[in-house]
């Protein structure tokens, strides 16, 4: 195959795949993956698993599975390998060959759903994935949905896989109730038809092309140097950073087991609308926030990952971190992305505090006439 032309931050999430330990990625190996959905989480995916193939001589034939009238990512047409195609719905069984997974990945939403066309459109492409599935005799299917399937939340809530909520019928309500009927319509779809299936449910994307358009606003508001009128008052939403997306969606597809669903976030990133404003504040020097009672805030809830984290999945990158990336990918300067230290800024202190130990140990060797050796 030929090499992927990607920029820094395409490329940091294209190498989710490897750098997770307990991925089992070996498990892909020789398999058709079908990604569904056109979109950068799609794009991530596809990318992630050919420089598996570049890497580890992997045999994944990888196809991105878009509608005839989809408008997809522009990126895919710029992806020269043998190992990747771009299948329609309306020809799957042009490729000549079955499937082994497809993973949906077009079933993210964004923060508000108006109207009883998202509905129709949403059950319509389900049922289309079906049919495709049905057709290229798919053997597992991983679905990748949205936290916002449990609704509202009250304040200080978690909420596990296997918790019910309740909600009243109003327009707050209607993304929740669309997500549990697409989720309902696929597993009936997976009894049905044999097919295995897996749900993973993630938190707000941080990236810069998040479905969350709370989360590009105040992105682009505190890249921009503008003023964020952000509300005191929010319940706590979980995010997760667009390399701990990928790794936990094929974290599933390996290791996952069938008709269950998983929670993904990532690690101390649940939080409320104030303090992730405030992160963005301190990652950018020209952000200001301004927290009041009528400010805008996210759309979701908190969600707990116990479950994949049992199964061995962890993340790597806190929503601080991710904010930071993504901020900087927005900004587009071609600059290349570093963190300018590490731990919170105290990397030369706690320099200082091992030199001091190393200077006492020196002290009392000296002292007692012990000879000692350093390394590493």
């Amino acid at each position: 195959m030929s090499e992927l032309l990607l920029n820094q931050f395409e490329q940091d999430r294209a190498l989710a795949a490897l750098r997770y330990k307990n991925l089992n990625i070996r498990k892909l190996f020789g398999k058709s993956v079908f990604i569904a959905g056109g979109g950068e989480p799609a794009f991530s995916l596809v990318s992630s698993l050919l420089t598996v193939n570049s890497k580890k001589q992997a045999d994944i034939a990888v196809f991105l599975l878009v509608s005839d009238y989809e408008r997809y990512d522009r990126r895919f047409d710029f992806i020269n390998s043998s190992d990747f195609a771009i299948v329609k719905y309306s020809s799957p069984d042009s490729i000549n060959k079955s499937g082994d997974i497809l993973i949906e990945t077009g079933f993210l939403l964004s923060d508000k759903v108006e109207s009883t066309d998202v509905f129709k459109s949403n059950i319509s492409r389900a049922e289309n994935i079906i049919s495709v599935i049905k057709v290229l005799k798919i053997k597992e299917f991983v679905v990748l949905s949205d936290a916002s399937a449990y609704g509202k939340l009250e304040k200080e809530l978690v909420i596990s896989e296997k918790e019910k909520t309740h909600s009243d019928f109003s327009s707050d309500s209607l993304k929740s109730m669309l997500i549990q009927s697409v989720e309902n319509l696929y597993f009936s779809a997976a009894h049905m038809y044999g097919f295995s299936i897996k749900v993973i449910r993630c938190g707000k994307i941080i990236s810069a092309n998040s479905n969350s358009e709370f989360v590009v606003n105040t992105l682009k508001s505190a890249v921009g140097g503008k003023i964020l009128n952000i509300k005191n008052r929010s319940s706590k939403v979980s995010y997760i950073s667009a390399n701990d997306l990928i790794s936990a969606v094929l974290f599933v597809a390996c290791n996952g087991a069938d008709c269950q669903a998983y929670n993904a976030c990532s690690d101390d990133s649940t939080v409320n609308s104030a303090e992730f404003a405030l992160a963005l504040s301190d990652a950018f020097e020209n952000c200001e926030v301004n927290i009041t009672s009528e400010g805008c805030s996210a759309d979701g809830c908190a969600v707990d990952c116990t479950r994949l984290k049992k199964l061995g999945w962890s993340s790597t990158v806190n929503y601080k971190d991710a904010l930071l990336i993504s901020g900087h990918e927005i900004m587009n300067d071609n600059s290349v992305f570093m963190f300018s230290d590490s731990y919170d800024g105290k990397l030369n202190d706690i320099q200082q505090i091992l030199l001091g130990f190393l200077l006492e140990v020196d002290r009392i060797c000296k002292k007692h006439n012990i000879n000692y050796f350093l390394c590493g």
